[in-house]
């Protein structure tokens, strides 16, 4: 029944009449004839039993088992909503660090523990979080994880007095940061979920950029509004999402969006985590994400402290922060475009690690040799910008190269991507929090861009067995030919 399988650029098929015709989950209305343009390895033709089936006159046409639901757009706006919505409340409290301390009467440590329990809490909450996307699907985990938050941020609202208030900030942040992996783990699910093969990396790309402009926002916010309408913000935020999920996000497409979605529904848990933990391939990559988001987390939290003993000010530290956001938006779509294209996610991995390496060195060498001196603000500026190009991509494309590579389900791969960075992230923070305390900031620098190298070994190690187009053909291939013989 699968009379052609093969990749294309362009083809041209002419009907009887007018019907309709699934491309790649895509179901195209024609008046008798189609033309199509493929970008270059970017998409596949697939045809087969379903294909044949709805390829017939209007009148006789049938829909195909699956395709594309037109609500996808819908469901992934409205988790970067969401996740939006929890990086505001892990950031929330750093930019005011002073108003904080005055309103609760804690100390700096207090303040940075606010945010430093989503990364501590992470590691327990997270294979819970996995768990649930992966059996019970992606609507049940936005609920659990938006009502944890939604509780959470009430909890810092309530009225008290300053020494119940601060247990109560620290309760709720704590509460929201067990629904944290509830939102960072579901990139790739939701990719694979409701979106066709040539869409993933895409799609992938712009949930995981919620990370980033959540924690944008979150730094405007408590400047703009203060502590206290920042609480209430939050809260109406976190409400509004957990409402508006409740209400219209739906538990699964219509149909599947493509074989392959249907060929992985049902899987044991336990027995994809076991195979995942046993895959080198997969361990390469974890450890080259781990080492080089966790270098980037650990250079963004501490930017001021690492910047500050070479003569830069607090506001220019705010300044590397947003020149770093906005080009790694930038690079995360370009990236994405680039493997959307050519599907060759350990190039396009090693090219970012490389940058990275490059990136850090010129942000070392700028501090250490020019600090503030002439152009050392512009040549700083330029570090961090790429750092952010080439270090923010990384995250949806590791995600989609650990798919190609093990069949554990995508929340649980996400989670052990993102456990990985935020243990590094940890230690690294502390060890460079000790080393620019003991006056020692060359050396955090140094630190900084060693393990950047490290991630740029482990990707080189990395062995995907093809581009991911390829795999994905072979796989929906061997789907379609199982279907067929079991039905004969």
């Amino acid at each position: 029944d699968v009379w052609d399988s093969k990749q294309v650029t362009a083809v041209e098929i002419t009907f009887d009449g007018p019907g309709i015709f699934n491309v790649d989950g895509e179901v195209l209305e024609h008046d008798g004839f189609l033309r199509i343009r493929v970008l270059p390895a970017a998409l596949q033709l697939l045809v087969g039993k379903d294909e044949v089936a709805s390829a017939g006159p209007a009148e006789e046409a049938v829909l195909p088992t699956w395709r594309a639901d037109p609500a996808r757009w819908r469901m992934l706006l409205l988790y970067m909503f969401g996740c939006m919505s929890n990086q505001a409340v892990w950031i929330g409290f750093a930019p005011i660090e002073s108003e904080v301390m005055t309103e609760y009467g804690v100390s700096a440590t207090f303040v940075n523990f606010l945010s430093m329990i989503f990364m501590i809490v992470y590691l327990p909450a997270n294979f819970p979080a996995s768990y649930a996307m992966d059996v019970l699907g992606c609507r049940w985990a936005l609920l659990v994880g938006g009502c944890l938050q939604t509780f959470g941020v009430i909890l810092r609202c309530l009225p008290a007095d300053p020494v119940t208030a601060r247990y109560l900030v620290m309760s709720g942040q704590a509460l929201a940061a067990v629904g944290q992996p509830f939102f960072t783990d579901m990139p790739p699910k939701i990719a694979a979920d409701w979106f066709p093969a040539y869409q993933r990396v895409l799609a992938d790309t712009l949930a995981s950029l919620a990370m980033p402009v959540g924690a944008a926002v979150g730094f405007v916010l408590p400047v703009a509004l203060g502590l206290r309408p920042m609480l209430y913000f939050h809260l109406a935020w976190s409400a509004l999402f957990l409402s508006l999920t409740f209400l219209f996000f739906k538990a699964a497409p219509a149909t599947p969006p493509s074989p392959t979605r249907k060929h992985h529904e049902g899987k044991s848990f336990g027995q994809e985590l076991a195979a995942a933990l046993c895959n080198g391939n997969l361990w390469c990559l974890i450890l080259s994400f781990s080492c080089s988001m966790g270098s980037f987390n650990t250079s963004s939290t501490l930017a001021a402290q690492l910047v500050g003993p070479f003569g830069y000010s607090a506001d220019d530290a705010s300044i590397f922060g947003v020149v770093t956001t906005f080009c790694g938006v930038l690079g995360a779509l370009a990236m994405s475009v680039v493997v959307g294209l050519t599907g060759a996610h350990k190039a396009v991995l090693t090219t970012c690690c490389v940058l990275c390496v490059l990136f850090a060195l010129l942000a070392a060498l700028t501090v250490i040799y020019v600090g503030d001196g002439p152009w050392g603000l512009e040549l700083l500026a330029l570090a961090f910008g790429g750092l952010g190009f080439s270090a923010i991509p990384l995250m949806p494309i590791s995600f989609e190269a650990a798919v190609m590579v093990s069949q554990a389900g995508e929340g649980t791969l996400a989670g052990l991507c993102m456990s990985g960075g935020q243990i590094l992230g940890i230690g690294q923070t502390l060890i460079l929090g000790e080393l620019l305390q003991s006056g020692h900031p060359r050396v955090a620098w140094i630190l900084l861009g060693v393990l950047f190298l490290v991630a740029l070994l482990a990707v080189s190690l990395f062995a995907p067995k093809g581009k991911s187009f390829d795999l994905l053909l072979r796989e929906e291939s061997s789907v379609e030919a199982s279907r067929t013989s079991c039905s004969s």
